[in-house]
């Protein structure tokens, strides 16, 4: 179980950019090439929530919660969600902090075919 936890801590954290900014919820999720396609359910403080992402957008559906809204952080942007429609956003593209880096000599990774 703590490496399943440990698991859906990574992809959500890493991939779906989960956060708690001092009592506010902040996603900015951001997919590597290899995955397709994130979907993730999440309870936050009495709201239920689950998170759909792919590379080209990512839709947020409030699934119930006190009064039924709830605002959260999108890529630092402040978005109000209810439990009347889903709400979808483009994806905003991160600049890397840092630069690929470069395999030693004879230690690149073979690709493989699909």
């Amino acid at each position: 179980m703590a490496s399943l936890a440990g698991a859906w801590t990574a992809l959500v954290a890493g991939f779906g950019g989960l956060r708690d900014d001092e009592g506010v919820l902040v996603l900015d999720p951001q997919l590597p090439d290899g995955i397709a396609r994130l979907r993730f359910r999440l309870r936050w403080r009495g709201f239920r929530l689950t998170v759909d992402v792919d590379h080209n957008e990512v839709t947020y559906t409030l699934r119930d919660g006190p009064d039924g809204r709830l605002t959260i952080h999108h890529a630092g942007e402040r978005l109000e969600l209810t439990t009347h429609e889903p709400s979808t956003k483009r994806m905003v593209a991160r600049k890397p902090t840092m630069p690929t880096p470069v395999q030693p000599p004879g230690r690149t990774p073979l690709r493989r075919l699909r």
